[in-house]
């Protein structure tokens, strides 16, 4: 698996928010996801190690583990590569 060459923050906030319409059900804790998305946003960054403890907090909070495609997981890879 080779990552990408460059990975621009609204690509990867684009991604993330689509992971996240896709595969988190409780519609509270999506709300508030989505919503840092959308404060990262403004800044302009992907903290993506906060946005993965705050997923990782929702999968274990509501027992909710989503089968990740191959190409979710690579998305991830992408993520911690350059923005974790």
């Amino acid at each position: 698996m080779a990552l990408r060459t460059d990975y621009p923050y609204d690509e990867a906030l684009s991604d993330i928010e689509n992971l996240f319409r896709r595969t988190v059900k409780d519609e509270a804790s999506r709300k508030d996801l989505l919503n840092y998305i959308e404060k990262c946003k403004k800044q302009k960054t992907v903290t993506f190690r906060h946005i993965h403890e705050k997923y990782v907090k929702y999968t274990n909070d509501y027992k909710d583990y989503p089968t990740l495609s191959s190409k979710d997981k690579e998305m991830i890879d992408d993520l911690f590569h350059f923005w974790g």
